[in-house]
């Protein structure tokens, strides 16, 4: 089983949704896809989905989920998979479109529990963000991740790379309350760097790690692989690379 997660750059490449579209789906093939800064339903083009038959309107289809940020931000975070049935878990949350959870249930009927994440910047701010989303997701991941599958990633816009260029480590903190939930870095597990790059930023020449996949400790026994996707199309879309979890489920 494939599962990524990428951030997809809508606000900026609108004019290139249904292009961006096809090649997550033909190119990049995730069997789970957890989308950020993403517009999966448009007057334009129906709905732009995973697979050969793409229903017309999101209310035709159970393998979505997907909720827009609001005001001036017409795009949102999602989750989709091929074929998969997913609900959405209803949770408590100051930010909405930023952040969806739902329930996915796999071939052999158990249910793998996904979540999607973008952290928005507060006052040139993630780390405040990112904070109060996994306080909001507590409920979901303190004390029970030995009896559930979890799924966490998404462009989190933090990076302990910046400690090394402000004082403290907020970062590092942030990512250790991670740890104590239970949760491992995918790329941690693959990867003898403390970090891949993930985003391309049109200044400066940092390799960036923005984006992350974590799993609770009941997946690790199933992970082949976990990659971060280098293919130079991408450019054309996003300056976001995907991250690519492979499960021998």
């Amino acid at each position: 089983m494939r599962i990524l997660t990428w951030n997809m750059n809508h606000w900026q490449k609108k004019s290139m949704h249904e292009k961006i579209w096809k090649y997550l789906d033909k190119e990049l093939a995730p069997d789970i896809a957890l989308i950020q800064e993403t517009v999966p339903f448009s007057k334009s083009f129906g709905f732009i989905g995973m697979g050969s038959e793409y229903p017309t309107s999101l209310l035709e289809t159970q393998t979505v989920l997907w909720r827009e940020i609001g005001g001036n931000r017409k795009w949102g975070s999602g989750i989709v998979t091929r074929g998969l049935p997913i609900r959405e878990i209803p949770i408590k949350t100051t930010y909405y479109g930023s952040l969806i959870v739902g329930e996915i249930m796999l071939p052999d009927k158990s249910l793998l529990t996904v979540i999607s994440l973008h952290a928005l910047l507060e006052q040139g701010y993630s780390i405040t963000t990112l904070h109060r989303m996994f306080s909001d997701l507590t409920f979901l991941l303190d004390g029970k991740l030995g009896k559930r599958k979890v799924i966490l990633g998404g462009d989190f816009n933090a990076s302990i790379q910046w400690d090394k260029q402000q004082p403290g480590e907020s970062h590092r903190i942030m990512f250790e309350r991670l740890e104590n939930f239970g949760l491992l870095s995918c790329v941690d597990l693959f990867s003898e760097k403390k970090s891949l790059q993930t985003y391309r930023h049109n200044r400066g020449n940092t390799p960036w790690q923005l984006d992350y996949l974590f799993i609770s400790d009941t997946l690790r026994k199933y992970v082949t692989s976990c990659t971060v996707s280098l293919d130079e199309t991408l450019h054309e879309f996003s300056d976001h690379n995907p991250i690519i979890l492979e499960l021998s489920i």
